[in-house]
C-alpha cells in the first residue's frame, strides 16, 4: 500500500518492517509547471507638459535579442528638422535587458503636434528570445489623445 510523504510523491514499501525495500518513488498528479523566462517589449509616447518622448523598454523577465522596431510613418522631430523613424536604434538592438528602458527625446509637445502628419502610428516589432524563438507584434498608437492635453495642464 503507498503510503504518501508529500502531496505530490508516493513511496511503495514492500513486505515486512524488516524488510523494507523500497521499490519506487512516483509523482502523483500533474507536475509542477515552472514559469517560463520571458522578454516582452513595449514600444510607447510618452508625453509631458512640455517634451515627446519615445520609450523602449522590455517588461519582461528574460532578454530581447535581435530587436528590429519599424515605425509606420515618419515621426518627425527636433523642431521638423528630423525624422526620428530612421535613427538607427530601430534598425537593432542587439541586446535589451529585462526591464531595461530606453528614452528617446523626439521634440517639445508644441513642435511635435505642429509637425504631426498622421495621428496613427504603429511599430512592427521582431525580436527573437534567448533560445532563438522569434517574436513578432505590432502595438498602435492613436496619439490624438494627446493632442488637447497640452491646454489642460498649462491651465493647472
Amino acid at each position: 500500500m503507498p503510503y504518501t510523504l508529500f502531496p505530490e510523491t508516493a513511496v511503495i514499501l514492500c513486505g515486512s518492517w524488516e524488510k523494507n525495500v523500497l521499490l519506487n518513488i512516483a509523482v502523483m498528479g500533474k507536475k509542477k509547471k515552472t514559469k517560463s523566462r520571458k522578454g516582452q517589449i513595449v514600444v510607447d509616447f510618452e508625453i509631458d507638459a512640455e517634451m515627446v518622448f519615445i520609450v523602449i523598454k522590455n517588461i519582461g523577465t528574460a532578454p530581447i535579442l535581435s530587436l528590429k522596431i519599424k515605425p509606420s510613418a515618419a515621426i518627425i522631430g527636433l523642431e521638423g528638422k528630423t525624422d526620428i523613424a530612421k535613427l538607427s536604434i530601430f534598425e537593432e538592438i542587439s541586446y535589451l535587458a529585462p526591464l531595461k528602458e530606453i528614452k528617446i527625446f523626439v521634440d517639445s509637445y508644441e513642435s511635435f503636434f505642429r509637425h504631426l502628419k498622421d495621428w496613427l502610428i504603429s511599430f512592427t516589432l521582431n525580436y527573437k528570445d534567448e533560445s532563438n524563438k522569434w517574436y513578432k507584434s505590432k502595438i498602435t498608437h492613436n496619439l490624438e489623445i494627446y493632442s488637447d492635453l497640452i491646454f489642460f495642464i498649462k491651465k493647472t
